[in-house]
This record gives C-alpha cells, sequence and structure tokens, in this order.
C-alpha cells in the first residue's frame, strides 16, 4: 500500500485549464474564415447555437467545399511567397495588353500554390506536391507556356507541360522558379535553398558559420565550397541539389522564353559545374524526379507540412511550447497516408486553436504566445466581403485587395513575400484605413442590393426606404445583420446604439439609403467583424 501511494504521489499534476474555449457560433465563425474564407450563413449559425455538436459535422462540410481550395492558396502564399507583383518574364514579352498584367503575374504565382492547394482539397497524399507529374494551369499558361491546357475548360484545371520535364511536381513549375530566381554565376544554390526552406522547413542561411581566420583568395571560392569546414556546413546539402535543377538554368536568365521551357539537355551540366554528384542528404539521385521522391520519404518533409498547416491556422510562428500538438497533428498525417486534412482535423480540434480567452491560470508564456483573437488580413477581408457583399474593388484590371503596385494587399496585412513576409497580427494604421474604407464600399453595395428588395435581399432582410424604428422589420433586420456578421446575437444595447445613429443620419438630412449605409458600416468595422 505504501508503495502504491509512493507512485501516485510522484504522477504528474493535471495541468491548470488555460484557455476559454469559443462558444459555438464564434467557433463555427473561426472554422468558416479559415476553411472556407466566408462567413456562416444564418443558417448555419442558427444550427450550431441550438446544437453545439453540429459543429463537427459542419467542419466536414466546409472541408468539402470548393472554396476551401481557394482558402489554401492564401495560406500557402504566407509561407512560400510566390505570389509577387513583378517577375522577370513580363507581359511585354508575351505581347500582352497592360490590363493584362494583374492576372499574368498572378497566374506565374499562383501555380505552386494552385498544385499545393488542389493535392490538400482533393485529398490526395501530400507526396504528390514533390512527385506529381501535373500542374495546375489557367487557359493563359496555355497560351504562352509549352501546357497542355485541357480543351473546352476555364479557371484554373489540371494541365501538364510538354517539354518533357520530369515528374516532380512542384520541383518542376515555373511558378517556383520565376520566384526563386537563382542568377546563373550562383549555379541554382539559391533554388536549392528554397527548396530546403519550403519543403523540409530548413532554413540554410540561417545556420550559423564561423568566419574567423577564413578567407579566400581570388579564382578559390569554388574549391572551397568543396573542401573548406566553414563553407561545407551549408554546401554539402547545398550542392547535390543544386545539381539536380539544371534542366531549369537559362542561358539568358533575362529571357522569358528561356526562362518558361525545360532544358532537358542541360541536366548533365549540374555534376560537371559543381563537381558533385546529385543527392539529398547523402542519398544519391539520377535527377530530379528521384530527387522528389526522395525528399518524400525523408521525415522532415511531413514534419515541414505539419508545421505549415498549424502555422497557418493558428495565425502564429511554432515554437518549443507546440511539441504536443504538432505530434497530435502529425499521426493522423502519416497513418491516413498523408493526407493533409486529417492533421487540419486535428489542428482545428486542438485547444490553441479553439481558445476565445485565457483563464486566470494561464501562463505568461502562453499569454504570449498565443492568439485568441485574430484580425482579418486583406487576403481573408477580400473573400468574406466578396461574399457578403458582393465587393470587387479593382482599379486598372489591378485587385485592390490582392496586389501592391496599385493596391492595399501589405497595407492591410497580407503577405507578399518580399516586403512582408508573415501576416499582421496586430491592428496597425495602414490596416485599419484599408478596414474603413473597405467597409463603407461594402455597406452601400450591400444596400443597393437589398433595400427594398424583398425575399431578393440577402443580409438586410424585410426594409425599404419607408421602414422607420417603429416597424418591427427595422429592429429585426438589424438584429439579422448582427448576428450574421458578427455571430453574436445584438442585446437591447446594441439594438439600441444604432437605432441612434441611424436615427442621426436621418436627423443629418441624409436619405434612408445613407442611414442604412452607416449602421452596416460600423458594424462592418466593429473589432468583433474584423477579427474571429
Amino acid at each position: 500500500m505504501i508503495g502504491l501511494l509512493a507512485l501516485l504521489s510522484c504522477a504528474p499534476e493535471t495541468a491548470a485549464p488555460e484557455f476559454v474555449p469559443l462558444e459555438g457560433p464564434l467557433l463555427a465563425r473561426r472554422l468558416s474564415i479559415d476553411l472556407r474564407g466566408v462567413l456562416p450563413t444564418t443558417a448555419e449559425l442558427d444550427d450550431v447555437e441550438a446544437h453545439p455538436g453540429h459543429i463537427d459535422d459542419l467542419r466536414e462540410e466546409w472541408l468539402a467545399d470548393p472554396r476551401f481550395e481557394e482558402r489554401l492558396v492564401a495560406l500557402y502564399q504566407e509561407r512560400w511567397h510566390t505570389a509577387l507583383d513583378e517577375f522577370r518574364g513580363t507581359i511585354w514579352d508575351y505581347g500582352l495588353s497592360e490590363d493584362q498584367n494583374y492576372t499574368f503575374n498572378r497566374t506565374v504565382g499562383e501555380e505552386p500554390l494552385r498544385l499545393l492547394a488542389h493535392v490538400v482539397a482533393t485529398d490526395g497524399s501530400y507526396a504528390e506536391v514533390v512527385t506529381g507529374d501535373w500542374t495546375m494551369a489557367t487557359p493563359l499558361m496555355g497560351e504562352i507556356w509549352p501546357v497542355d491546357y485541357p480543351a473546352g475548360e476555364s479557371g484554373w484545371q489540371v494541365a501538364r507541360y510538354t517539354d518533357n520535364r520530369p515528374a516532380a511536381g512542384v520541383l518542376a513549375v515555373n511558378g517556383l522558379w520565376w520566384r526563386y530566381i537563382s542568377p546563373i554565376f550562383n549555379e541554382n544554390r539559391a533554388r536549392a535553398a528554397a527548396i530546403f526552406d519550403l519543403l523540409v522547413c530548413s532554413d540554410v542561411l540561417a545556420r550559423p558559420v564561423d568566419l574567423t581566420g577564413f578567407s579566400i583568395a581570388e579564382g578559390d571560392a569554388a574549391e572551397a565550397i568543396r573542401t573548406e569546414p566553414a563553407c561545407l556546413a551549408c554546401h554539402a546539402a547545398i550542392e547535390p541539389v543544386a545539381a539536380t535543377l539544371y534542366g531549369f538554368m537559362p542561358a539568358d536568365d533575362q529571357s522569358a522564353a528561356e526562362m518558361q521551357t525545360y532544358h532537358p539537355e542541360r541536366e548533365p551540366i549540374g555534376p560537371l559545374k559543381l563537381g558533385v554528384e546529385p543527392a539529398w542528404m547523402g542519398q544519391p539521385v539520377s535527377g530530379l524526379e528521384e530527387l522528389g521522391a526522395a525528399i518524400a520519404a525523408d521525415p522532415r518533409f511531413v514534419d515541414c507540412a505539419v508545421q505549415t498547416a498549424a502555422e497557418g491556422l493558428l495565425r502564429r510562428r511554432t515554437d518549443g511550447g507546440d511539441v504536443v500538438l504538432l505530434r497530435n497533428a502529425r499521426e493522423p498525417f502519416v497513418e491516413g497516408g498523408l493526407r493533409l486534412k486529417d492533421t487540419i482535423r486535428a489542428i482545428v480540434e486542438s485547444e490553441p486553436y479553439r481558445a476565445g480567452a485565457f483563464t486566470e491560470t494561464a501562463t505568461a508564456e502562453t499569454v504570449d504566445r498565443e492568439a485568441t483573437s485574430r484580425i482579418l488580413v486583406t487576403s481573408q477581408l477580400r473573400s468574406v466581403l466578396a461574399e457578403v457583399a458582393g465587393l470587387t474593388w479593382s482599379m486598372g484590371g489591378y485587385d485592390q485587395l490582392d496586389n501592391d503596385t496599385y493596391g492595399y494587399r501589405v497595407l492591410g496585412g497580407s503577405v507578399d513575400g518580399v516586403s512582408l513576409t508573415s501576416p499582421q497580427r496586430t491592428p496597425g494604421l495602414t490596416w485599419s484605413l484599408t478596414v474603413k474604407r473597405a467597409a463603407e464600399a461594402s455597406a452601400a453595395l450591400i444596400v443597393d442590393r437589398d433595400l427594398g428588395a424583398g425575399a431578393d435581399a440577402e443580409l438586410l432582410l424585410g426594409v425599404t426606404d419607408t421602414t422607420t424604428p417603429a416597424d418591427a422589420a427595422f429592429s429585426s433586420a438589424i438584429a439579422g445583420a448582427h448576428w450574421r456578421l458578427l455571430a453574436v446575437r445584438a442585446s437591447r444595447d446594441d439594438l439600441a446604439a444604432l437605432t441612434t445613429l441611424w436615427e442621426a443620419v436621418i436627423a443629418a438630412g441624409g436619405a434612408p439609403s445613407d442611414a442604412w449605409s452607416t449602421v452596416l458600416a460600423v458594424l462592418l468595422r466593429d473589432p468583433a467583424f474584423v477579427s474571429y
């Protein structure tokens, strides 16, 4: 008996709870924004409010929603950084018009992101990311690149290159290598570094290198890379990978025609030029196709896929405090045949993901690490407002919430991959201004669409330009908009404040449409709307 008591006394104490979980409707809102990029419908909110257990059914519906694939494109951009506003190849190289510039650049930059998203959304094995013999393409790619785009289709579709490039998934698509360029003198080393960073989450450029007492005489750099310990710390891994990429080495790195085509005849140049045999972490490979297979078999490839998903959904970097969460997300991924949806399910079921606030017993470390409330950045604001208000904010062919040449992508907190490489976590001045303008435009669109539309109204239900606060439909419309937009039932004080605002606009000489636009703009700028 004494021995048993001693064992019990050594058992670890149950950790004090650190999180207050989100209530059903607010959790549904977070899930819907993360998985579909849109708000839950009123019916979905009503359902999960009455039956909290239905949240898992909704999650499965949303994982099968076509918008899930679109949302993944934005999430992977936050890590892969390929959707630039400008590439070395331009519209002028292809005789395209200025109004096609935004479309051209997005087509190039989203190609690898679309491949990643399609693998995940269709429940393919994640190994296809580096082993598939296909890409995702648009009709424009079929016109300007050696891509066999399926006849009679439109939009992004599965397609194949026709220039005999290896079957290596994203490793063999133009969009990746137009983003991660490697000057001819660099011999593909920058591209090899990108492979390590993106696919196994190993930033070789961040490795510490001790160059104390080390110098390179002119002309001896190539020899030093192969023999000096200070150089070999990185180059022992980089050189064999770079040697597999010479099919993408252009004779002129300013020529779009050279950059768009794979050159199989140049593959043997890599081993000769670099003086190494192609390999992945000491495992010999015969070329790019075998490189993709070797990466897929590397345990770090699995770890990196899980880490990328976790960081996208938790809206923060992972660290040593996430060991258990990452392990729990990794196990179903491996056991399920590398279907990333299994990992996503595990992440969105975790306590940190479902947290809406901290308890009094939460540690300072947890409070500092976790984001129990996340702001909507431009990629999310763009899709949410497109669905709820029909907002398409463009100028000269440029989507204002999805570019920085003429728009507000970075100013609103999203990633361009150059000046901003992680999404914004806290509100800021330019973010607030972007939200303000988008909210005002969206409110006006909703009023134009819904005021007096009767059964065809989508958000502002049952009101016309003659409806007044004395009418039951007035409060009902405000309450309905509050519920749909914020996933919180409007209190009596909420209704009173918004009614007073409506009346103030009328008293100042505004029309009913102005008053309703003002009320909706306030709701669309509410902290509860622009966070989730």
